[in-house]
């Protein structure tokens, strides 16, 4: 995400950084919107396969 920042030509950073100069701001917001959207089912994704695989962790 920070690396598409610096020097990418596509993705959500990428995305965010050239609305946020063309002063897009929905544009900007609707990306980091699903950016957390994204973000919170990795967290929880990842929380259920760790229960199913280290049951008693």
């Amino acid at each position: 995400m920070i690396g598409e920042f610096v020097g990418a030509r596509a993705g959500l950073g990428y995305v965010i950084y050239t609305s946020g100069a063309s002063a897009d701001t929905s544009l900007a917001f609707a990306a980091m919107a699903l950016l957390a959207v994204i973000s919170v089912a990795l967290f929880y994704g990842l929380g259920y396969v760790e229960k199913k695989v280290l049951p008693y962790a």
